[in-house]
């Protein structure tokens, strides 16, 4: 069966104010015009999350919501996860190996450098740091999230 993986780093965030934690920090202006935008790629390749999984942290979630509001996908769709908070790639494989494999669309919104180390030892190709607010697309011929750590991508398509 084909399984698509969506994976957004979340857009700009705002410089932390003097005693703001790093973790409740917002999109900026520009971070929510990114997060149109990577919604708007993602429409446009016909395909519909199924579920959103993302980071806890504030700009994740923000990050998440507005795209999910494109889709008009209810909020409940997206997943929060405190683990996700600048997590290795290994977490990362971790939290997508346990998602139900009756879901075949996935977004991933996350935080670098995981989001970049899970796009190159997916695709096998991507090398380099993905910039705030981008998308990738790989999709997978498996039976099941839980082959994806051994399953390298059909295909690779970036924002």
């Amino acid at each position: 069966m084909r399984y698509h993986l969506f994976i957004c780093r979340h857009g700009e965030a705002q410089t932390p104010s003097f005693h703001q934690a790093d973790f409740d920090r917002d999109l900026t202006e520009k971070g929510k015009a990114q997060a149109v935008q990577a919604g708007k790629w993602l429409q446009q390749t016909g395909l519909k999350p199924d579920q959103i999984v993302c980071s806890s942290a504030l700009r994740t979630l923000s990050t998440a919501s507005i795209i999910a509001n494109q889709f008009t996908i209810n909020q409940d769709a997206i997943l929060p996860i405190r683990d996700l908070y600048n997590a290795s790639l290994t977490q990362l494989l971790r939290s997508l190996s346990a998602l139900d494999k009756n879901r075949f669309v996935i977004l991933l919104v996350g935080h670098n450098p995981g989001v970049s180390e899970l796009i190159a030892t997916l695709s096998g190709t991507y090398k380099g740091n993905v910039p705030t607010g981008s998308m990738h697309h790989l999709w997978f011929e498996m039976d099941n999230w839980t082959e994806l750590e051994y399953t390298l991508a059909q295909g690779h398509e970036p924002n």
